[in-house]
């Protein structure tokens, strides 16, 4: 699939910018993913969903600004419709998303392997929650 028209708008949430890159650098992999943004504020994370509307966001569980939790309520307040793919470095934070609204969850540093599983979820659409996690 070509980027651009049909692409998988993602967009990036992390408030630590070498982990942003790092997984910018990974999914750019995917022809068939459109990165709208990246961004390292919950606050612009909800502006940037209103402007771009994404299919998914990768987001941090743990932000200093606000818990990860409440940003993904917030952001799905807003876009109902967009998956989440909660991204941690502690795996024991991994466990907690394991009960939240996300479609999956990434271990940093996330490895191509990893995330090409993350991205055929994404692509077959599978709901969020646990019932989705335990499918693996």
């Amino acid at each position: 699939m070509q980027k651009g028209r049909g692409a998988m708008k993602v967009l990036l949430l992390d408030e630590d910018r070498q982990a942003l890159e790092e997984l910018e650098g990974v999914l750019r992999a995917f022809a068939d993913v459109e990165i709208v943004e990246t961004c390292r504020s919950p606050g612009q994370a909800m502006d940037l969903t209103r402007l771009h509307k994404p299919d998914v966001i990768f987001m941090e569980v743990q932000l200093r600004s606000r818990s990860g939790l409440r940003a993904a309520y917030q952001l799905l307040s807003l876009h109902p419709s967009m998956q989440i793919v909660f991204v941690t470095a502690d795996a024991r934070l991994a466990l907690l998303a394991y009960d939240l609204p996300a479609t999956d969850y990434l271990i940093k540093p996330a490895c191509l392997a990893r995330v090409e599983q993350t991205m055929h979820r994404l692509r077959l659409g599978l709901p969020r929650g646990r019932r989705n996690l335990e499918a693996t």
